[in-house]
């Protein structure tokens, strides 16, 4: 899925371009360990809730 969005958007680079840079990235299992939070939009879970979520969490005065 996401090699495909990247053709559609960049439609100057080759699959094998696509396929080079992302090697060069990490994983998204070891983005997701290292994130402090994470946001999942997959068309699964609603985005809004967790977008709000965080909202709250960042809003609150530091040390409450």
């Amino acid at each position: 899925m996401r090699q495909a969005r990247v053709l559609q958007r960049d439609s100057h680079r080759s699959l094998a371009d696509v396929l080079a840079i992302m090697g060069k990235q990490l994983s998204e299992e070891e983005k997701i360990e290292r994130a402090d939070y994470v946001l999942t939009n997959d068309n699964v879970h609603p985005l809004l809730p967790q977008v709000l979520a965080l909202h709250a969490i960042f809003s609150r005065p530091q040390g409450a």
